[in-house]
């Protein structure tokens, strides 16, 4: 079974991941904004990419989880949209916790 991060932003994405959860072909966990925005910052600072703030949610997951599985686990993280759409988002955000 795969553990999918889902950023739950649009009633379709959230309809989508229930039924994914209620079959148990995903399970669905989740992150803070916090958190999201957390990884948002680290890609951007260390890779140098921009994510979507949904592919961020992933992400911040991925890190959440990776402590945990060996140290030749290998894991996978689709980054998807375009995060400079998020900035303004993202910036009143940490406004907001200033």
């Amino acid at each position: 079974m795969a553990v999918v991060a889902v950023a739950v932003a649009a009633v379709v994405v959230a309809a989508v991941a229930a039924v994914a959860a209620d079959i148990a072909e995903a399970t669905i966990r989740t992150i803070t904004d916090a958190e999201a925005v957390a990884s948002f910052q680290l890609c951007t600072r260390i890779e140098g990419i921009v994510p979507a703030l949904e592919s961020a949610h992933a992400s911040a997951y991925a890190v959440k989880i990776a402590g945990g599985l060996a140290a030749d686990h290998l894991m996978v993280i689709n980054l998807s949209g375009r995060g400079d759409k998020d900035l303004d988002s993202v910036e009143r955000y940490l406004e907001a916790q200033n």
